[in-house]
């Protein structure tokens, strides 16, 4: 059994909000998800957004910049294509960095902690690197599973890491986080396809480097001291 990743499949998830909530897709995650999250500024299409404020995208063929055709919003645009900003991204990435370390705290996102700690945990295995070469020239084993619609990834050292990547026509992103540190970065590119996975693994791993970052001590429980 091998893993590919499938287009397809988030398409008919989206189909599948649309038939169970009796609303389009981004519809539901704009009420449900990004309203709470305070992203009102984000959107699924493009005509909707400022263009003194929208980024064109571009390829690089034949030697020169070409700027690529935007995609309209439609059924297959829940396998990807929201248009944000950073600072509003950064607000969807902290609300899966505020689920660790697992707590009693009182609830203040719209989905529960736990909920967003069963989206970390691998479930299809993708492949190991015996030979990963970090920044600092080092060589460790790195592993990468699919979780649920996201990527999970560990090195040797057990640095665990989440997030995903995104590509269209004239744009390239990549968001990924450290559970155990609290750390996140995100990366927009206006390029198609961008190598921005890569690149933010290296900054991650730079700032745990240089700033000589440890994994953050998990408090006991009152229940545990208790007893």
């Amino acid at each position: 059994m091998e893993y590919e990743y499938s287009n397809l499949g988030f398409a008919m998830l989206g189909y599948i909000i649309h038939k169970v909530s009796g609303l389009t897709y981004d519809t539901y995650i704009a009420k449900n998800i990004l309203a709470p999250l305070s992203m009102q500024g984000t959107s699924f299409e493009y005509s909707d957004v400022p263009k003194n404020l929208f980024a064109n995208g571009y390829r690089y063929i034949n030697e020169q910049w070409r700027k690529e055709q935007l995609l309209k919003n439609g059924i297959y645009g829940a396998m990807g294509g929201m248009i944000t900003s950073i600072d509003m991204f950064s607000k969807y990435v902290a609300l899966h960095e505020d689920a660790w370390p697992a707590r009693d705290a009182a609830e203040t996102f719209p989905i529960k902690r736990s909920s967003l700690r069963e989206m970390h945990q691998p479930a299809r295995f993708i492949g190991l690197n015996p030979n990963t070469i970090f920044p600092t020239g080092k060589k460790l084993a790195t592993t990468s599973s699919y979780s649920y619609g996201l990527n999970w990834t560990i090195d040797a050292e057990t640095k665990k890491s989440v997030g995903h990547s995104g590509g269209l026509p004239g744009f390239g992103s990549n968001w990924r986080f450290l559970p155990d540190y609290g750390i996140g970065v995100i990366l927009f590119a206006n390029v198609t396809y961008a190598p921005t996975s890569r690149i933010n693994l290296i900054v991650l791993d730079t700032l745990i480097q240089l700033a000589q970052l440890k994994p953050r001590p998990i408090k006991v429980s009152n229940s545990l001291i208790e007893r």
